[in-house]
């Protein structure tokens, strides 16, 4: 049986302070506690066998890797426009492009979701039924914590209209892209938007701006315990 690809968002620790000076907590000698405390679960997460998932961490791009001139981000060979002052953002905007610029379909998850093995027992066949329904322009939307209230609650979802058994057309507040599932092909329809000249901005507002104007869509799967809640033990940190 083929494999999912699962890449996890997750800031090196190692990275050099002066380039993640946004964070919460730091320990004795300065280190921002909260990235070495996700990389260290997800480590130990790596340690099971997930069968029938190639599940890997992919390093968060930080400031020390892009430059900003004006309303150009430089990143490598390669420049996009920024909508946001923020390095924070364009930071974020740029690990998730990083990914959206690999030739393959994948379960995207940032490092502060809770690593529960069960989870990906119940998503398997959701997103295999996903992938034989989605086109060019759906993301499978699979984050059910609101990030910005403390305790990160449950989102409310409504059910607007069903794409096949497990999966609907979603309504739900959509800040956060801690965890979604992307093809390929809807990779390219966002990669190519960014390359036309679609600004940088928050995952989530990028992806919510181009919701709204109509070239993706957000869709859900009917069943709750399949999406991700945020681990508060470290997102508040």
């Amino acid at each position: 049986m083929e494999k999912l690809n699962c890449r996890i968002i997750n800031v090196n620790p190692e990275t050099p302070q002066e380039f993640i000076n946004f964070g919460h907590s730091v320990d004795e000698n300065g280190n921002k506690i909260r990235y070495s405390l996700r990389r260290e679960r997800i480590n130990r997460f790596l340690e099971k066998d997930i069968n029938l998932y190639d599940i890997s961490i992919f390093d968060a791009v930080t400031p020390h890797d892009f430059d900003v001139q004006g309303n150009n981000v430089i990143i490598g060979e390669k420049s996009f426009i920024t909508g946001t002052d923020s390095l924070f953002y364009v930071a974020n905007a740029l690990s998730h492009a990083s990914i959206w610029s690999l030739d393959e379909d994948t379960l995207v998850l940032e490092d502060d979701v809770i690593f529960d093995e069960s989870k990906f027992e119940i998503l398997r066949n959701i997103l295999i039924e996903f992938k034989s329904l989605a086109g060019k322009n759906e993301i499978l939307y699979l984050q059910m914590s609101i990030p910005y209230c403390e305790g990160a609650p449950d989102k409310t979802i409504c059910y607007v209209q069903p794409i096949s058994d497990n999966i609907y057309l979603g309504d739900m507040d959509v800040s956060g892209t801690a965890a979604y599932f992307i093809t390929k092909e809807t990779k390219k329809t966002v990669m190519d938007l960014i390359n036309s000249g679609f600004p940088l901005l928050p995952c989530d507002q990028m992806f919510d701006t181009m919701r709204k104007q109509g070239f993706i869509r957000y869709l859900v799967p009917l069943n709750k315990e399949s999406m991700f809640k945020l681990d508060t033990e470290t997102y508040w940190n």
